[in-house]
This record gives C-alpha cells, structure tokens and sequence, in this order.
C-alpha cells in the first residue's frame, strides 16, 4: 500500500460516519463571502437541502474544486468538508486554486 492511499484510508476512517449535521455548506459560503446579497434567510437555510450533506464522500469532485470561501465554513461544515478537501488535494494538488489554498490554510493557519 502505497503512502498516499494510507493516508486516504486513515482520513476515511477518522471522518466516517460525520455529517453537515446543520453546519454551513459550500453553497452557503459563497452567499456569506457576497454579503448575503440578494438572498433572505429561509432561502439561505434551504440550501443545504440541495446537497450532499449526509455523506462527504458523494460530494461531486467539482464541487470541491470550485470550494473558494472554505474560510466561511463554521465548525460543523469544517469537520464535514475538511476530510473530502483533504482527500480532493492528495488526488489533485494544484496550487494556484483557492481551493487548495483555502484547505492548506485552514489546516495550518500559520
């Protein structure tokens, strides 16, 4: 087994059985970094019903390459994304996306 997929298979066990669990979703971060603009609070609370929320690993790889506002994430929407993000860097680094900027930096804030 190589590193990396040791590395995936222990992210995957850490992380297995968490949820949104009412936590901020990728789709609301980007209505938070644009000020809510547009947008009242019951549509901004029904976006979550619009995605994966149950089970990070069904979340679509294009929704995690576009993740840009990962900084406005609150903890519940942290620990359910962070896994999927870290697992979407190991398979496709790219430095120059906000994406992995976004989860490097909030892995290591420093």
């Amino acid at each position: 087994m190589s590193k990396s997929e040791q590395i995936n298979k222990e992210i995957e066990s850490a992380f297995d059985s968490v949820t949104l669990d009412g936590g901020v979703s990728l789709e609301q971060t980007k209505i938070i970094d644009n000020f809510f603009e547009g947008i009242g609070e019951s549509e901004f609370n029904n976006i979550p019903k619009t995605e994966t929320i149950d089970n990070w690993k069904n979340i679509p790889k294009v929704l995690l390459d576009e993740a840009e506002c990962i900084a406005h994430l609150d903890s519940k929407g942290f620990k359910y994304y962070i896994p999927a993000l870290m697992l979407r860097l190991i398979e496709n680094y790219n430095p120059g996306s906000m994406m992995s900027i976004g989860t490097l930096g909030s892995l290591s804030p420093k």
